[in-house]
């Protein structure tokens, strides 16, 4: 696997957290608004944000979202029994892992099915090396 560059990584987070937000506003089947407080919420406890409200441009674009929601997403689809996250090329890894590396502090903390996923560790002892990329 070759290692990005931070515009890369970044690019790749962006376009990583518009597809979990995709994946999350189907799988977790509601109100718009209903899925995006449940995010705002589990980012205010997880202390990602301090935001009491719902900027709803990125309901509608999720490549606007903000980056507590992505994690958010990606939290809570991880402990999801039925889902199945899998990143399709090397570009999703890398944006994974960068989501991964603000949520978990320590590889091990990981779910397993993450885990399994070739490179994660790899990318995300990379990402550390070179502190905060975004």
């Amino acid at each position: 696997m070759q290692a990005l560059n931070q515009q890369q990584i970044q690019a790749a987070v962006t376009q990583v957290s518009a597809e979990l937000l995709d994946v999350w506003m189907k799988k977790a089947q509601g109100d718009k608004q209903q899925l995006a407080r449940i995010l705002l919420d589990t980012a205010r406890i997880r202390g990602w944000t301090q935001a009491q409200d719902i900027d709803t441009v990125w309901l509608d674009d999720h490549k606007q979202a903000p980056l507590w929601a992505a994690k958010s997403a990606l939290f809570l689809l991880l402990q999801m029994p039925k889902v199945c996250l899998q990143p399709e090329n090397d570009s999703q890894v890398w944006g994974y892992a960068y989501l991964i590396k603000q949520i978990y502090t320590d590889f091990a903390e990981v779910p397993e099915k993450a885990q399994a996923w070739p490179n994660l560790q790899f990318c995300m002892q990379s990402i550390q090396a070179h502190q905060r990329i975004i």
